[in-house]
């Protein structure tokens, strides 16, 4: 993928556990603030979906635009390129439990460091 851990200055993530229902719709993950204040398209570097313990698992299998699908298993990664579109299928049944990642080039708009004040 040509990653320079260099270019990196930052890691977002997200601890999900996906229930009958739930899924993640189609989306690149890109800096979200930044667009709806100018309309500016900037995705993360790349991201990550690694599947922890899944239990009677049904659906919530990792979706590509493309249509590659990634079925969940226990202690299986997969690595995409930022900007491109992904989202998770709906569990049917049972449990997954997952971490998201996107690796940034930049400190996305929203984390930008505010003015501290004392207590």
């Amino acid at each position: 993928m040509g990653l320079d851990e260099k270019q990196l200055v930052g890691i977002e993530f997200w601890v999900n556990i996906f229930k009958p229902g739930d899924g993640i719709h189609m989306h690149s993950d890109l800096d979200e603030s930044l667009f709806r204040k100018t309309r500016r398209m900037e995705c993360a570097v790349a991201g990550t979906m690694c599947f922890g313990e899944t239990r009677n698992l049904k659906g919530g299998s990792f979706v590509f635009e493309d249509g590659i699908t990634v079925r969940p298993r226990r202690n299986r990664a997969v690595l995409f390129f930022g900007g491109t579109r992904h989202g998770v299928q709906p569990v049917i049944e049972g449990e997954c439990r997952a971490v998201l990642t996107a690796f940034w080039h930049r400190v996305p708009t929203a984390y930008h460091p505010v003015q501290e004040y004392g207590c």
